[in-house]
């Protein structure tokens, strides 16, 4: 439908970015110390739509989002 341009199909994700790295493992040689510096601070959350074309639009955030933001970032998107 959306080869034919009856639809726009848009693909949604979300992601966070922060100073704080999440690593549960890592592989290190036995009696080898390793640590990842991070630094305590506040993040940046992304919410994207993509379309087929590769268009991308965006919107970005420190609040979490959630059901209520998701949905008001998908008409923010739309809209331009």
């Amino acid at each position: 439908m959306s080869e034919c341009g009856w639809i726009d199909l848009l693909y949604g994700d979300e992601s966070r970015v922060s100073l704080q790295p999440c690593v549960p493992y890592a592989w290190q040689f036995k009696g080898e110390e390793i640590f990842m510096p991070s630094t305590q601070g506040q993040g940046l959350n992304c919410f994207a739509l993509l379309s087929r074309a590769n268009e991308c639009r965006f919107e970005t955030t420190t609040r979490n989002i959630d059901g209520a933001l998701s949905w008001s970032s998908w008409k923010s998107c739309l809209s331009r």
